[in-house]
Protein backbone atom coordinates (compact mmCIF):
# COMPACT_ATOMS: atom_id res chain seq x y z
CA UNK A 1 0.00 0.00 0.00
CA UNK A 2 1.47 3.39 -1.03
CA UNK A 3 1.45 6.59 1.05
CA UNK A 4 -1.64 8.02 -0.66
CA UNK A 5 -3.60 4.81 -0.06
CA UNK A 6 -2.54 4.86 3.59
CA UNK A 7 -3.69 8.48 3.89
CA UNK A 8 -7.02 7.67 2.24
CA UNK A 9 -7.48 4.73 4.63
CA UNK A 10 -6.79 6.98 7.60
CA UNK A 11 -9.00 9.96 6.72
CA UNK A 12 -11.94 7.96 5.40
CA UNK A 13 -12.08 5.92 8.61
CA UNK A 14 -11.69 9.05 10.74
CA UNK A 15 -14.16 11.00 8.52
CA UNK A 16 -11.79 13.95 8.21
CA UNK A 17 -11.72 16.23 5.11
CA UNK A 18 -8.40 16.35 3.25
CA UNK A 19 -6.88 17.14 -0.13
CA UNK A 20 -3.86 15.83 -1.99
CA UNK A 21 -2.05 17.40 -4.95
CA UNK A 22 -1.24 15.29 -8.02
CA UNK A 23 -2.66 12.10 -6.55
CA UNK A 24 -4.21 10.42 -9.59
CA UNK A 25 -3.10 10.50 -13.23
CA UNK A 26 -4.50 9.12 -16.48
CA UNK A 27 -7.67 7.52 -15.17
CA UNK A 28 -10.10 9.26 -17.57
CA UNK A 29 -10.20 12.05 -20.18
CA UNK A 30 -12.53 14.14 -22.36
CA UNK A 31 -12.51 11.63 -25.23
CA UNK A 32 -13.52 8.89 -22.77
CA UNK A 33 -16.44 11.06 -21.66
CA UNK A 34 -17.68 11.65 -25.20
CA UNK A 35 -17.43 7.93 -25.92
CA UNK A 36 -19.87 7.43 -23.02
CA UNK A 37 -22.17 10.24 -24.16
CA UNK A 38 -22.40 8.61 -27.59
CA UNK A 39 -23.23 5.25 -25.99
CA UNK A 40 -27.00 5.29 -25.43
CA UNK A 41 -27.08 3.47 -22.04
CA UNK A 42 -25.32 6.51 -20.53
CA UNK A 43 -27.80 9.12 -21.80
CA UNK A 44 -30.99 7.82 -20.26
CA UNK A 45 -33.02 9.37 -17.44
CA UNK A 46 -31.44 7.12 -14.83
CA UNK A 47 -27.78 8.01 -15.49
CA UNK A 48 -27.65 11.43 -17.17
CA UNK A 49 -28.30 14.36 -14.81
CA UNK A 50 -28.45 18.13 -15.24
CA UNK A 51 -27.98 20.61 -12.41
CA UNK A 52 -30.64 23.30 -12.82
CA UNK A 53 -32.13 21.93 -16.07
CA UNK A 54 -35.46 20.23 -16.81
CA UNK A 55 -35.12 16.56 -17.78
CA UNK A 56 -38.72 15.78 -18.68
CA UNK A 57 -39.22 12.36 -20.34
CA UNK A 58 -39.81 12.06 -24.08
CA UNK A 59 -43.15 10.84 -25.42
CA UNK A 60 -43.31 7.02 -25.90
CA UNK A 61 -44.28 7.43 -29.58
CA UNK A 62 -40.92 9.12 -30.26
CA UNK A 63 -38.91 6.05 -29.21
CA UNK A 64 -37.14 4.42 -32.17
CA UNK A 65 -38.27 0.92 -33.20
CA UNK A 66 -35.05 -0.92 -32.37
CA UNK A 67 -34.37 1.01 -29.16
CA UNK A 68 -34.62 -1.42 -26.24
CA UNK A 69 -34.09 1.26 -23.56
CA UNK A 70 -37.22 3.45 -23.70
CA UNK A 71 -35.75 6.11 -21.41
CA UNK A 72 -33.04 7.43 -23.74
CA UNK A 73 -32.55 11.20 -24.08
CA UNK A 74 -31.88 12.18 -27.70
CA UNK A 75 -28.28 13.25 -28.46
CA UNK A 76 -29.33 16.67 -29.79
CA UNK A 77 -31.12 17.35 -26.52
CA UNK A 78 -28.12 16.09 -24.56
CA UNK A 79 -25.88 18.49 -26.50
CA UNK A 80 -28.09 21.44 -25.48
CA UNK A 81 -27.78 20.43 -21.82
CA UNK A 82 -24.00 20.06 -22.14
CA UNK A 83 -23.73 23.53 -23.71
CA UNK A 84 -25.63 25.25 -20.91
CA UNK A 85 -25.40 23.34 -17.63
CA UNK A 86 -23.22 21.41 -15.26
CA UNK A 87 -24.05 17.77 -16.02
CA UNK A 88 -23.11 14.44 -14.48
CA UNK A 89 -23.39 10.72 -15.14
CA UNK A 90 -24.10 8.19 -12.39
CA UNK A 91 -23.47 4.43 -12.20
CA UNK A 92 -20.05 4.84 -13.82
CA UNK A 93 -17.93 2.71 -11.50
CA UNK A 94 -17.18 0.23 -14.29
CA UNK A 95 -16.52 2.56 -17.24
CA UNK A 96 -12.87 1.46 -17.18
CA UNK A 97 -10.58 -0.74 -15.11
CA UNK A 98 -8.80 2.12 -13.30
CA UNK A 99 -12.07 3.57 -12.03
CA UNK A 100 -13.33 0.11 -11.08
CA UNK A 101 -10.07 -0.49 -9.15
CA UNK A 102 -10.47 2.79 -7.22
CA UNK A 103 -14.03 1.80 -6.27
CA UNK A 104 -12.81 -1.65 -5.25
CA UNK A 105 -10.12 -0.13 -3.02
CA UNK A 106 -12.56 2.31 -1.37
CA UNK A 107 -15.10 -0.46 -0.77
CA UNK A 108 -12.46 -2.69 0.80
CA UNK A 109 -11.30 0.14 3.09
CA UNK A 110 -14.75 1.28 4.21
CA UNK A 111 -16.89 -1.87 3.78
CA UNK A 112 -19.68 0.21 2.19
CA UNK A 113 -20.78 0.56 -1.43
CA UNK A 114 -19.04 2.99 -3.78
CA UNK A 115 -20.04 4.42 -7.14
CA UNK A 116 -18.41 6.85 -9.59
CA UNK A 117 -20.21 10.02 -10.75
CA UNK A 118 -18.66 11.89 -13.67
CA UNK A 119 -19.19 15.68 -13.50
CA UNK A 120 -18.52 17.97 -16.45
CA UNK A 121 -19.03 21.58 -17.45
CA UNK A 122 -17.90 22.95 -20.82
CA UNK A 123 -19.15 26.52 -20.45
CA UNK A 124 -17.69 28.91 -17.88
CA UNK A 125 -21.03 30.64 -17.30
CA UNK A 126 -21.89 32.43 -14.08
CA UNK A 127 -25.44 31.00 -14.10
CA UNK A 128 -24.34 27.37 -14.32
CA UNK A 129 -20.77 26.97 -13.16
CA UNK A 130 -21.56 26.85 -9.42
CA UNK A 131 -23.27 23.47 -9.67
CA UNK A 132 -25.00 22.56 -6.39
CA UNK A 133 -23.70 25.60 -4.47
CA UNK A 134 -22.76 25.14 -0.81
CA UNK A 135 -24.25 21.83 0.30
CA UNK A 136 -23.60 18.57 2.12
CA UNK A 137 -24.17 14.98 0.99
CA UNK A 138 -25.51 11.84 2.63
CA UNK A 139 -22.49 9.97 1.25
CA UNK A 140 -18.77 10.36 1.87
CA UNK A 141 -17.10 11.63 -1.32
CA UNK A 142 -13.61 11.32 -2.75
CA UNK A 143 -13.44 13.77 -5.68
CA UNK A 144 -10.71 13.62 -8.33
CA UNK A 145 -10.10 16.51 -10.70
CA UNK A 146 -9.56 15.10 -14.20
CA UNK A 147 -9.39 18.20 -16.44
CA UNK A 148 -9.63 21.95 -15.89
CA UNK A 149 -9.67 23.77 -12.56
CA UNK A 150 -12.27 23.79 -9.80
CA UNK A 151 -12.40 26.03 -6.75
CA UNK A 152 -13.30 23.67 -3.92
CA UNK A 153 -14.35 24.91 -0.50
CA UNK A 154 -14.85 22.78 2.60
CA UNK A 155 -16.50 24.99 5.21
CA UNK A 156 -14.21 25.94 8.12
CA UNK A 157 -11.44 23.71 6.72
CA UNK A 158 -9.90 24.85 3.43
CA UNK A 159 -10.48 26.67 0.14
CA UNK A 160 -8.29 25.33 -2.67
CA UNK A 161 -7.99 25.22 -6.45
CA UNK A 162 -8.10 21.67 -7.72
CA UNK A 163 -6.01 20.98 -10.82
CA UNK A 164 -5.79 17.78 -12.91
CA UNK A 165 -4.77 14.84 -10.72
CA UNK A 166 -5.69 16.50 -7.41
CA UNK A 167 -8.20 14.90 -5.05
CA UNK A 168 -10.30 16.09 -2.13
CA UNK A 169 -12.31 14.14 0.43
CA UNK A 170 -15.59 15.47 1.89
CA UNK A 171 -17.25 13.20 4.49
CA UNK A 172 -21.04 12.94 4.70
CA UNK A 173 -22.62 15.93 6.43
CA UNK A 174 -19.68 18.27 5.76
CA UNK A 175 -20.62 21.48 3.92
CA UNK A 176 -18.70 22.02 0.70
CA UNK A 177 -18.90 23.78 -2.67
CA UNK A 178 -17.32 23.25 -6.10
CA UNK A 179 -17.08 26.13 -8.61
CA UNK A 180 -15.83 25.45 -12.15
CA UNK A 181 -13.10 27.93 -13.11
CA UNK A 182 -12.93 26.67 -16.71
CA UNK A 183 -14.01 23.58 -18.65
CA UNK A 184 -14.27 21.00 -15.90
CA UNK A 185 -14.15 17.22 -15.82
CA UNK A 186 -14.07 15.49 -12.45
CA UNK A 187 -15.09 12.19 -10.89
CA UNK A 188 -16.79 11.86 -7.53
CA UNK A 189 -16.62 8.53 -5.70
CA UNK A 190 -19.62 8.55 -3.30
CA UNK A 191 -19.60 6.02 -0.48
CA UNK A 192 -22.96 5.59 1.18
CA UNK A 193 -22.65 4.57 4.85
CA UNK A 194 -26.18 3.13 4.70
CA UNK A 195 -25.41 0.74 1.84
CA UNK A 196 -23.25 -2.23 2.74
CA UNK A 197 -23.92 -4.36 -0.37
CA UNK A 198 -20.74 -4.17 -2.46
CA UNK A 199 -20.65 -4.39 -6.24
CA UNK A 200 -18.93 -7.43 -7.73
CA UNK A 201 -15.65 -5.98 -9.06
CA UNK A 202 -14.28 -8.78 -11.22
CA UNK A 203 -12.84 -7.23 -14.42
CA UNK A 204 -13.57 -9.36 -17.48
CA UNK A 205 -10.79 -10.02 -19.96
CA UNK A 206 -9.90 -12.52 -22.68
Amino acid sequence: MNNLQQQICSVTKELQPFYHKGAFQDIFCWSDLYDLLNNTPFINYERFNVIGGDLSPIRPELVAEWQTDKSIIGPQRVQRYIDNYVCYLTDCSRVNKKINDICHFLENVNKISCDAHIFFSVKNMQTTKDGFGMHFDQSHNLIIQIEGKTQFTVEDKFDITLEPGDCVYAPAGVWHKAVSLDNRLSISFPMNPNHETLQERTWLCM
